[in-house]
C-alpha cells in the first residue's frame, strides 16, 4: 500500500478577553497531496513547555480546531490510516 502525505492548512489566531487574559486558537484543514479533504484525521497539539496535549479529529470537511491555548510553541501531529504521519514542530502561538 502506498502511503500518501497529508497537507495541513494551518491558521493561527489570537483573542484577547476583556479581563486581559489572552488565549489563542489553532485550527486548520487537512488535505491529501491531491488536494482532497481528509475527514477523520487524528490531530494532536502538544505544548512541551506547559506539558499539555490537546487531541481532536477532523470533521467531514477535514477541518479541526483547538481553542483556548496559552501562548507558546506547539508541535502538531496529524495521523490517519493509509497516510504518512506528519509532525509540524515549533508552531508558534503568541498573544
Amino acid at each position: 500500500m502506498m502511503l500518501r502525505t497529508i497537507v495541513l492548512c494551518l491558521t493561527l489566531g489570537t483573542a484577547v478577553a476583556t479581563s486581559q487574559v489572552t488565549t489563542a486558537r489553532m485550527e486548520g484543514t487537512v488535505l491529501d497531496n491531491a488536494g482532497a479533504l481528509v475527514p477523520g484525521a487524528q490531530i494532536e497539539v502538544l505544548n512541551p513547555g506547559e506539558r499539555q496535549t490537546f487531541k481532536t479529529i477532523t470533521d467531514d470537511k477535514g477541518y479541526w480546531a483547538v481553542p483556548s491555548l496559552v501562548s507558546g510553541n506547539y508541535k502538531v501531529t496529524i495521523a490517519h490510516p493509509g497516510f504518512k504521519t506528519e509532525v509540524l514542530p515549533n508552531r508558534s502561538e503568541e498573544r
